[in-house]
């Protein structure tokens, strides 16, 4: 009897040990599997993450928007104004309170019209930026009557707000996923938390040659989505890293087929000069006004026609024209000043009453067109052709000078001879 009660209790105990044993692993694991769901998680390879971002650039690649850019300060303006040199001062000028915009793109065709104010109901300004190739045009608002052509490297990307919220960090023409290379980008060991998004976190060197100064972006990107969730940029030295500007609270919206646009967010800019403090860009796109589809977004967006008589500044060539002629107020001072000091009454003021054109007709084939296409033509040229396009007219002013001189001259011998007779 004695055995059997024996027996009987080792082999409750050794099911009792069996069962806490078996309790106490799946209490362990459990506890492992709770701490690694709340811990950040391996990254992924740079190549994968670039593959990631590309995938979503290119669904957004075609969209057009509006938005709204309002600004805002730490401390007041009028407490930083008094403190700042007078050289800031002067080129400061009055500072806008927001400005609105419409933004297009297809690829690399950009399209941008933007309203500058200085309060509510006082606007300031307005300009026209269009995209088309390597090269950009510009006008001022209303009447496109200013304008300007150039290469575009020297597109002001800071102009279109959404851009500010990671699409084109550095504020260049390189995109997101182009910057992703070894060459100029690192990523760390794990993901962060970001929005409630799990994101990459990946470092990001500027391009852009500097003087002693790197700018390096720090980038968290969705993991899913592949958009940037927030970015920093600090200027980097040998014995420094300064916390220049921070983009924060950025929300995505998706699109019809499956891309991720920003569509809100806050670019914080940190100023040590004259005192700290930060400037705030408030970036709001209106949902209702984005579209993917190609009727709304059409070729013509991209195309920027100045009116008759506007004044076109052309730098990839280095002359101005103005209602199709070329302007050059140094060249216009030097033909009249010889005009005045050859003493003729019957020409008296400018290129066009000296050299008999019409009004209609250019002095010299050098629009805009015609300059983008030498430039093509010829690259690399643009300094050699600057300087023909300069001295040809100055040729053709001496030449039409010398006729009319000769002119006067043979005719007054006629008359000399006539008396004598």
């Amino acid at each position: 009897m004695a055995v059997c009660y024996y027996s009987s209790f080792r082999q409750s105990f050794v099911v009792y040990c069996v069962s806490l044993t078996c309790t106490c692993v799946m209490a362990v694991t459990s506890q492992k599997r709770l701490f690694a769901s709340q811990t950040p998680g391996q990254t992924a390879s740079l190549q994968s993450i670039q593959q990631l971002v590309r995938q979503n650039e290119n669904l957004i690649s075609l969209v057009k928007l509006d938005y709204t850019v309002r600004y805002s300060q730490s401390i007041p303006q009028s407490e930083i104004e008094p403190l700042m040199p007078q050289e800031h001062k002067r080129r400061r000028g009055r500072p806008y309170t927001h400005y609105t915009g419409v933004w297009a793109q297809d690829g690399i065709k950009q399209y941008s019209d933007t309203n500058f104010f200085y309060g509510p109901d006082d606007p300031a300004r307005g300009d026209i930026f269009v995209i088309d190739g390597e090269v950009m045009k510009w006008g001022n608002k209303p009447d496109l009557m200013q304008g300007g052509i150039n290469y575009i490297d020297k597109f002001r990307w800071p102009v279109v707000g959404p851009a500010h919220l990671g699409l084109r960090p550095f504020d260049g023409k390189q995109l997101l996923s182009e910057l992703l290379v070894p060459q100029y980008a690192s990523v760390h060991h794990e993901t962060q938390v970001v929005e409630d998004r799990e994101a990459f976190v990946v470092d990001v060197y500027s391009p852009a040659p500097g003087t002693g100064v790197r700018v390096l972006g720090r980038i968290w990107i969705d993991s899913e989505r592949g958009a940037p969730l927030r970015l920093e940029y600090y200027h980097v030295t040998p014995t420094t890293t300064t916390l220049t500007t921070e983009i924060k609270s950025i929300k995505l919206k998706e699109l019809q087929n499956g891309g991720w646009t920003p569509v809100e967010g806050m670019r914080v800019s940190f100023w040590e000069i004259p005192k700290p403090y930060q400037n705030f860009s408030h970036i709001v796109v209106d949902t209702n006004s984005i579209t993917i589809r190609r009727e709304d977004i059409p070729d013509s967006l991209f195309t920027l026609n100045f009116p008759k008589g506007a004044r076109i500044y052309n730098a990839i060539t280095d002359i101005t024209t103005e209602a199709g002629r070329v302007w050059d107020p140094k060249l216009k001072s030097i033909i009249e000043k010889s005009i005045e000091t050859l003493d003729i009454p019957d020409v008296a003021t400018g290129i066009q009453t000296t050299t008999k054109a019409s009004p209609n007709e250019p002095l010299l084939p050098t629009d805009e067109d015609t300059s983008r296409m030498l430039v093509d033509t010829h690259p690399g040229g643009a300094r050699s052709l600057s300087v023909l396009w300069i001295l040809l007219p100055a040729f053709l002013a001496a030449l039409a000078l010398t006729i009319i001189i000769l002119i006067l001259r043979s005719h007054s011998q006629n008359t000399s001879e006539e008396d004598i007779k």
